[in-house]
């Protein structure tokens, strides 16, 4: 009765091997953006994860950046609560 050997990988290729969990994890790895290097703004980095997903992503944002974010969400939460005392309440408000 014959034996099969199994396939073995090439002496070379092993070595291949070796390297893709690095090429993986440089893929993995956050970008830089372009426009905080020209402005010489420190930036932070921080992984959220959406609504509607699992998935986490990293967000890479600026000071300045950050700031104006604040500011769209003040001034968000600003119009809602106008529009919340100038509208009558359901149900006459008793």
């Amino acid at each position: 009765m014959k034996t099969r050997l199994r396939p073995s990988l090439r002496p070379g290729s092993r070595w291949l091997l070796g390297l893709l969990p690095l090429a993986l994890a440089a893929c993995a790895s956050a970008p830089k953006p372009e426009t905080a290097a020209a402005q010489g703004d420190a930036v932070s980095c921080k992984r959220e994860t959406q609504v509607g997903s699992m998935l986490p992503s990293t967000q890479c944002r600026t000071a300045m950046q950050r700031a104006a974010d604040r500011a769209a969400v003040d001034e968000m939460n600003q119009a809602l609560k106008k529009q919340a005392v100038q509208s009558p309440m359901p149900g006459g408000g008793k």
